[in-house]
């Protein structure tokens, strides 16, 4: 999940409408392909600061975001706390 994967690219992948997509990720996960994704690109985040060392910065740009501060408030969300916040949680 390092590098910036679209609902359109999977659909493009799997030679499916978007709806079919649609579909298939509500019957398999109940979730949407936009939902996965980004569940997907939170667990992926969290584990690149927790075991590489990565710099916030570097993490958005490796999952595909095109704001740090966009990220950020994904992150918090999801995780309900903010990145640097959780950096600064983990042992040294």
């Amino acid at each position: 999940m390092d590098k910036d994967i679209s609902v359109e690219e999977l659909r493009r992948i799997f030679s499916v409408s978007r709806s079919s997509l649609q579909g298939m990720f509500r019957n398999a996960l109940d979730l949407t392909p936009k939902q996965y994704i980004a569940d997907v690109k939170m667990k992926r985040a969290k584990l690149l600061l927790q075991e590489h060392g990565y710099t916030i910065s570097e993490i958005v740009y490796r999952l595909g975001y095109h704001s740090l501060y966009y990220f950020s408030r994904k992150f918090k969300a999801y995780f309900g706390i903010s990145p640097s916040e959780y950096t600064k949680s983990l042992p040294q």
